[in-house]
This record gives structure tokens, sequence and C-alpha cells, in this order.
């Protein structure tokens, strides 16, 4: 539930991007470092914050990927109609 709100925050500009990434990353880092070695409670919640930190940390490529095909998609139905309207004539 925390990285989605965070991923929210994210992506509308309420929290720092490069930031967000680089604490995902010392996250992550830190779990493969220490939090294999934890005991049984403490290893499970290690590995859902450091999983919940990689998908915030994968958000804006996600969005960027989308933008690209939506604008993708945007100038592939242009091209389209303007074949129908320029072959009617």
């Amino acid at each position: 539930m925390i990285a989605v709100i965070e991923a929210i925050l994210l992506v509308f500009g309420a929290i720092n991007r490069p930031l967000a990434i680089v604490v995902a990353v010392a996250v992550i880092v830190l779990y493969l470092w220490i939090g294999r070695r934890l005991r049984p409670p403490l290893h499970n919640v290690a590995w859902i914050a450091a999983v919940s930190q990689a998908l915030v940390a994968l958000i804006p490529l996600l969005l960027l990927v989308l933008t690209t095909v939506a604008v993708i998609a945007v100038a592939a139905l242009a091209v389209v109609a303007l074949i129908v309207l320029f072959s009617r004539r």
C-alpha cells in the first residue's frame, strides 16, 4: 500500500524522481547485502521493502513506455486519417 501511494506521489511530482530512485536502489542494495541473512520475520520485512521500492523505481520507466506507445498510436491514427481523407479525391 505504501508503494502505491509513493508511486502516485512520484508520478504527480510530489516526490523528486532522482531522490526516489536513489532511495529505491539503496533499499534494494541493503536487502541484497544484509537482508538475506536476517531471521525470518525481519527477512520478510526487508524483502517487502525491497520489492516495493523496486516497483516504485520502475514506475517512471513504465510511464515513459506508456507515453511512447500512446504517441505512436495517435501518430498512426493520424496517418490513417490522412490516407482515408486524401484517397477519396
